[in-house]
């Protein structure tokens, strides 16, 4: 079942590579309309979130909260990017109300401070920025799957309790069966022998009345 699930996240995650397709538009951020790199993901928000947190987690890097439910890593150095240090902000929406599963994410670029820096001002640095959001997909997929695994453990650890409780109950209504049959060949038994002592005491009865008659 495990082998199963991790090839079909592999598949899933392959397939969402090929359809994840970042571009650059902007997000509101402190009454400011600033420049974003966008991408949608077909993962729920708490995926997302945790993938990106992972991440970042990973190269020793911590979030804390900002303005309108962005999420800010400071002074990141990521390759991907360029050689500059800057200050990354990141929020998730779900698409919408009838698409539970899909996720938009944002990502806003500073130079620290609050300082964004605009698509016009250096648009090298946002097509960077849109390949990372595409590649981050790969993260956000293996996050979802990690999620999968532990929710299909969780359900074959219980189908597995109840198996054993199924099994328990069975062993003890086959001792409780064995009991009742042993308890029925008893009563047999008993049965057969009273049925002797009764043939025994009549026999004894029918010579005292002939005595009687004599």
């Amino acid at each position: 079942m495990r082998k199963l699930i991790l090839i079909f996240g592999i598949i899933l995650c392959l397939h969402n590579l090929a359809n994840a397709q970042a571009y650059t538009g902007q997000a509101g951020y402190n009454k400011n309309m600033i420049s974003a790199a966008i991408n949608e993901m077909p993962y729920e928000e708490s995926t997302v979130d945790n993938a990106i947190a992972a991440r970042f987690k990973s190269m020793g890097y911590s979030s804390s909260k900002a303005s309108d439910d962005f999420l800010v890593f400071k002074a990141v150095k990521l390759p991907e990017l360029g050689p500059d240090t800057y200050d990354l902000y990141f929020k998730t929406d779900r698409k919408s109300k009838k698409e539970k599963g899909r996720t938009v994410v944002y990502m806003l670029i500073s130079k620290g401070s609050e300082v964004f820096i605009s698509q016009a001002a250096d648009t090298n640095l946002f097509a960077n920025a849109n390949v990372f959001l595409n590649n981050l997909i790969t993260d956000v997929a293996a996050a979802d799957l990690q999620v999968q695994i532990a929710a299909q453990e969780d359900i074959v650890k219980k189908a597995n309790k109840k198996l054993n409780s199924l099994t328990d109950d069975g062993q003890d209504l086959a001792k409780k069966q064995a009991k009742i049959s042993q308890e029925i060949e008893d009563n047999k038994n008993d049965v057969a022998k009273q049925q002797a002592e009764l043939a025994s005491q009549t026999q004894i009865l029918e010579t005292l009345k002939a005595k009687q008659k004599q």
